[in-house]
């Protein structure tokens, strides 16, 4: 989850490392890949889109 979290997001939530999709967003909070700290601001930027 860490490695994942590291290579994928920036400290902002922000996909980084990957295209910027919903479903990019989608998958990686169902599967509760992002730490809590970083749920509500993915989140945010999965609304944006």
């Amino acid at each position: 989850k860490e490695a994942f979290t590291a290579h994928y997001f920036d400290a902002d939530g922000r996909l980084r490392n990957a295209p910027e999709t919903q479903t990019a967003y989608l998958l990686a909070l169902a599967f509760d890949l992002i730490p809590e700290p970083l749920r509500a601001k993915a989140a945010g930027h999965l609304v944006e889109l």
